[in-house]
């Protein structure tokens, strides 16, 4: 009986046997966590560029922070029209762990849009995540200069 099956046959059988095994093998081994990191980088007057490190906070802090970024995609959603998911707002602070007092407040903006927008929007946009981090108890502060504001092709503010 053995030899009514060809060579090709066992040899097919083994190397399917084989794959499987490997593929369970593979799928059973952890597969690595990507590493994420970021820095913010400040351009000096003199032309000079100094990365900052950012520091960790606290689970209150970040909580806290996305509160508000959620709050300032809303904002910003029905100030230009645009849909809540074409809005990404990220705020950083530059304060050490459970400094609460002081903290300075940086905040990004993209727009997933090409389009422009009147000076006015962009102002009232401006004046309304201004008056987000300051409409809370804690010791923030956020200054114009310390927002910036693109879309898909330039920066707005």
């Amino acid at each position: 009986m053995l030899k009514r099956i060809s060579k090709k046959t066992i040899l097919f059988s083994m190397l399917l046997v084989v794959m499987i095994a490997v593929s369970y093998y593979l799928i059973g081994q952890q597969k690595p966590k990507p590493e994420v990191t970021s820095e913010l980088t400040e351009f000096l007057p003199n032309g000079e560029m100094k990365v900052r490190v950012m520091e960790e906070v606290d689970e209150e802090t970040t909580q806290w922070r996305r509160a508000k970024e959620a709050d300032i995609k809303s904002l910003i959603a029905e100030q230009t029209g645009l849909k809540g998911e074409d809005v990404l707002v990220s705020a950083t602070s530059e304060s050490n762990i459970g400094d609460t007092e002081n903290q300075e407040i940086t905040c990004s903006v993209v727009l997933r849009t090409e389009s422009t927008f009147d000076d006015q929007i962009i102002q009232n946009v401006v004046d309304g995540i201004i008056h987000v981090f300051k409409q809370d108890s804690k010791e923030v502060t956020i200054n114009k200069e310390n927002i910036v504001i693109t879309n898909n092709t330039d920066v707005l503010y």
